[in-house]
This record gives structure tokens, C-alpha cells and sequence, in this order.
């Protein structure tokens, strides 16, 4: 678990291994895939880490990340914001043994009243979870023309726009 400003290269380093390592990497929604997105996450957690406002815990197998999870943590509230595994593991299912790890630690803690999730309601979030709170889903897109394109499409289309993957 990392959690400290001096933490964070090193878990960043390992946390882009593993997202590039998933499946998301192919569609190209990793988190370490491209150097502005890797500069974003870098900033946002060290300036978070000051305050105390990112966890990002990492599974390794011998010296191999193979899970991670990036979480932004605000009062009592824990966000999982980037679950992900490296896909060579899947059927032995490192996300979800991260997951349980990660939960028991949280609430182990007394310091975090609830944990969400957030983003689609796929099905394993519904076995962990106790309740479902109403949220909403910002999308930000920056200025460059494919960005537009994507906005503009999902906002038209939704998920069953071209090139934009289901949830």
C-alpha cells in the first residue's frame, strides 16, 4: 500500500505496469498508456498525497505487479477509482483477491465509513456492496479533435457509439 508523497513514483511505475498489462490496454483506456495521462495521475497524486487523499495498493507475484487499485479518499470515503489486472492472471483473478484485501484493510482501519465503487454497476460490485448511491458520471474531453469526436458521439449515441467500448 502506498499512500506517502515519497510512495508514489514508485507505486505510479507499478500501477501503469499493471494497467498496461490489462485489458485495457488495447482499447487504449489504460492509465499509463499515453504521457499525458501518466503525467495527470503523477500530479494528481502527489498533490493529493500531501493531503492524504490517495491510496494506491499494488499485488505483487514474486517481483510482478499483477492488480492494482488507485483510490482517492475524501473524509470518510474511499472512491476506487482504477481497478485493474494484468489479463496473463486472469484466471486466477488477482483483481478480485486485491479487492477483498483491499476492503478488509479499509474497514479494519475504523477510519473509512464506506466504500464506492462508482462508474457502471457491473455485477461484482454488487456482491460487495450493502446499497447503491444515485451519482453521476463526468466525462471530460480535452480540445484536441478526436477528443471532440468521442464527446460528441457518446453524447449522441452512448455506448453504442463507433469506437467507444461498451461498460
Amino acid at each position: 500500500e502506498f499512500r506517502r508523497p515519497e510512495e508514489m513514483p514508485r507505486a505510479l511505475d507499478l500501477a501503469f505496469a499493471v494497467s498496461k498489462a490489462s485489458w485495457k490496454q488495447e482499447g487504449g483506456t489504460d492509465m499509463g498508456g499515453a504521457d499525458d495521462l501518466r503525467a495527470f495521475y503523477r500530479e494528481i497524486s502527489e498533490r493529493l498525497a500531501e493531503r492524504g487523499g490517495v491510496r494506491i495498493l499494488v499485488s505483487l507475484l514474486g517481483d510482478k505487479p499483477i492488480a492494482v487499485h488507485f483510490y482517492l479518499v475524501a473524509n470518510a470515503s474511499v472512491y476506487l477509482i482504477v481497478n485493474d489486472f494484468d489479463h496473463d492472471y486472469r484466471q486466477r483473478s488477482p483483481g478480485t483477491v486485491l479487492l477483498y484485501q483491499s476492503i478488509e484493510r479499509l474497514f479494519e482501519e475504523r477510519s473509512v465509513g464506506q466504500l464506492c465503487f462508482g462508474g457502471y454497476l457491473f455485477d461484482y460490485k454488487k456482491v460487495w456492496a450493502t446499497g447503491v448511491h444515485p451519482h453521476a458520471t463526468i466525462e471530460l474531453y480535452h480540445g484536441r479533435p478526436y477528443s471532440r469526436l468521442i464527446g460528441w458521439l457518446k453524447g449522441r449515441f452512448g455506448s453504442r457509439a463507433p469506437g467507444v467500448a461498451d461498460p
